[in-house]
């Protein structure tokens, strides 16, 4: 029966935060290149990750990497899924929003001064009111953005949390052809990581490989134009490949590195500052 009762109450709890709206808001990210209109990216048919953070908060540390490779397993907005980090705390400047995404890897977009934006989320969708890190996963209406559903949230983070987004992620229909694990999909390699991202003169690359492969890497910018081949040859199985790359001599802006494996690829978005 208390197993009943409380099923009831989480039905409930569920169906009255698929009432609420879901507000409209234009945003530029920390950055300060690019400008998204929530509306806009769920009538395009994404779904969309609201990560309600902080640099200061101790969860958003692990949190952070971990929504960094759901985003590169989506393909970084290329394959129906944008995840936004919400600074919750309205002192924080851009500058540090950015320090702390090149410490731990973020390269999703960020903004900040949303405490506004997350007294709404925590007042009508978090299961934990008053904590972040605050998570809402909002599945799209096409046709009326406002009415869009939240259709999983959460507060805190660990591995059992990651798995059970995901899993929301791929039961609401949302797909991606990377192993959920966060393992690549790539010939013989394990993971591939860029850091510092942003970066302002040198970032490494860094491949783990599991099996002995051909590996390409190569640097194109913001309209598809290639820049540089930056590394041309053979990988052993069983170790790392730590690439130094000099992007001193590059303008600011966004550009993409492409790893080449036998017959695969990934595309890894890389942002150089001033």
């Amino acid at each position: 029966m208390k197993t009943l009762i409380t099923l009831l109450l989480m039905l409930a709890f569920n169906a009255m935060i698929m009432a609420q709206s879901v507000p409209n808001w234009t945003k530029t990210e920390s950055q300060g290149i690019d400008t998204y209109t929530l509306h806009d990216v769920l009538a395009a048919g994404n779904a969309v990750i609201l990560d309600f953070m902080a640099t200061w908060c101790p969860p958003c540390v692990t949190s952070t990497p971990a929504l960094e490779s759901i985003w590169q397993d989506y393909g970084m907005g290329t394959k129906k899924l944008y995840i936004f980090g919400m600074d919750v705390d309205n002192t924080e400047t851009n500058a540090q929003i950015n320090a702390f995404k090149a410490t731990y890897g973020a390269t999703y977009p960020s903004f900040q001064k949303c405490s506004s934006d997350y007294g709404y989320y925590d007042a009508n969708y978090s299961p934990n009111p008053g904590y972040i890190p605050l998570f809402v996963l909002l599945i799209p209406n096409i046709t009326d953005p406002g009415a869009s559903t939240s259709y999983w949230t959460n507060v805190g983070w660990s591995a059992p949390v990651e798995t059970a987004l995901r899993n929301a992620l791929l039961s609401a229909g949302f797909d991606t052809t990377s192993v959920a694990s966060g393992i690549t999909d790539m010939d013989g390699i394990a993971q591939i990581s860029v850091y510092p991202n942003p970066v302002t003169d040198r970032a490494t690359v860094s491949i783990n490989q599991v099996t002995t492969s051909d590996i390409e890497v190569e640097l194109f910018n913001s309209i598809g134009q290639k820049v540089s081949t930056l590394y041309d040859g053979q990988i052993v199985g069983g170790t790392t490949e730590n690439l130094d790359i000099d992007v001193a001599w590059l303008s600011p802006g966004i550009y993409y590195l492409k790893v080449k494996a036998e017959q695969t690829s990934k595309v890894i978005k890389l942002n150089v500052l001033q």
